[in-house]
Order: C-alpha cells, then sequence, then structure tokens
C-alpha cells in the first residue's frame, strides 16, 4: 500500500481533486506554466497594468478579515460536548495526530 491510500481521509472521497495527488499536480503545473511562460507572452507588447489602488483595498480588507477570524476562532466562546471553553487559544492542546497505518 502507498502512503497515499493509508494517509486518505475517507471524508474527503466525494471531493474534487481528492482521489488522488494527480489532479493536483496537474493544476500546480498549469499554473507555473501560465506564470512562467503563458502570462509572460500575453504582456510582452502591453504597457503594466496599473493595479495600485486595487491592491491597497484588497490588502486592507485582507488585514481586516484576518483579524475578525482570528478573533472568532481564537478568542470567542465556543461550544463544546463537555462544557463551554474560550476558543483555541485558552485550551489548545499542544500535540497533534499523525498518520498511523
Amino acid at each position: 500500500m502507498s502512503v497515499v491510500s493509508v494517509c486518505t481521509d475517507p471524508r474527503l472521497e466525494g471531493y474534487p481533486m481528492m482521489s488522488s495527488p494527480w489532479p493536483t499536480v496537474f493544476v500546480t503545473m498549469v499554473y507555473v506554466y501560465t506564470v512562467q511562460v503563458g502570462l509572460p507572452r500575453f504582456m510582452a507588447d502591453r504597457k503594466p497594468y496599473n493595479v495600485r489602488q486595487i491592491m491597497l483595498v484588497y490588502n486592507f480588507v485582507n488585514v481586516l478579515l484576518s483579524g475578525y477570524i482570528f478573533i472568532e476562532v481564537s478568542l470567542v466562546s465556543v461550544s463544546d460536548t463537555n462544557s463551554q471553553h474560550m476558543g483555541w487559544l485558552l485550551t489548545f492542546e499542544k500535540s497533534f495526530k499523525t498518520c498511523s497505518s
């Protein structure tokens, strides 16, 4: 048995691109080709786009959403089967599970 078949999560069986590592490898190779070959050819005879304002708004929104998600995940109270806890920041187990065969 391969490591991929031993360490798969049965909950992901019906998900797209989760049946094997090859779909992810394919998408990654298409991305690398597009960035390294396709887009440079496309932009060869064009002026660079001015995306400064769009990037400023995008980065600002990402900072706000990241802060909100951090607060929700780490500090806001979440219900547990046994008791009421504060988020993972106060009840985090300092261990992790490994894939065992």
